[in-house]
């Protein structure tokens, strides 16, 4: 009896050593609540971009007029002693072999480089030899409403005709015409009467005035005679 008794004391000392003292702690619980980050100060903010300098208006394109095409023209002046003009492949115009004149683009310069005829856009001949309002026609032909009308065939043939009225030859023969250079061809017979033009103005100028009466050559001005 004594034994079992000690047994069962023995038994539960161990069970009240094993088992007594503090409950196990339960682990520390999170919160569910997810901890804000601490507040930051926002960068600075960008300076803005400057605004895109006025742009000024575009001006249209100006469209230039067409170059005169002049590639294998000669142009023979009928009678008096005027020498045929050729045009050589660099526009330059020769005449008894000098220089006269010069085609460059939509131009015919003089031999002092001035611009003797330029076309404009709308067929209007504008320049130093240009004395009364003239232009191109559609017809290639040069002149003016109501005056005569300066053309060129294609067999080279020169004529004056008259709006309404009858055709004239001019004294020109052209060579070397096709249907571009037809322009160009009749600038130069232009150029050709303009210097026909000065020529005579010159010679009636060395002549004199107009309406002076020519003196005979060789005999002095008559001395009224010595009174006696």
């Amino acid at each position: 009896m004594r034994n079992t008794a000690l047994i069962l004391g023995s038994l539960l000392f161990t069970t009240v050593a094993c088992g007594g003292g503090d409950p196990p702690k339960e682990p520390p619980t999170t919160s569910s609540t997810t901890a804000e980050p601490p507040a930051t100060t926002p960068p600075p903010a960008a300076d803005p971009a400057p605004a895109p300098a006025p742009v000024a208006d575009a001006k249209p394109a100006v469209e230039e007029p067409p170059a005169l095409v002049f590639d294998g023209l000669k142009v023979t002046p009928k009678g008096g002693k005027m020498k045929a003009l050729e045009v050589k492949a660099d526009g330059t115009v020769v005449s008894d072999g000098k220089t006269i004149a010069t085609f460059s683009k939509n131009e015919l310069h003089d031999d002092t480089g001035a611009t003797a005829y330029a076309v404009k856009k709308d067929g209007t001949v504008e320049g130093s030899k240009v004395t009364k309002p003239v232009s191109f026609n559609d017809k290639d032909e040069l002149g003016a409403e109501g005056k005569k009308w300066l053309s060129v065939g294609d067999d080279g043939a020169v004529k004056l005709e008259k709006d309404g009225g009858k055709s004239e030859n001019a004294p020109y023969k052209v060579e070397g015409v096709t249907a571009k250079n037809k322009r160009a061809a009749l600038l130069l017979i232009a150029y050709l009467h303009a210097a026909k033009d000065a020529a005579k103005k010159d010679g009636a100028t060395a002549a004199g005035k107009p309406g002076d009466a020519a003196k005979p050559a060789g005999k002095a001005d008559a001395k009224p005679a010595a009174k006696k």
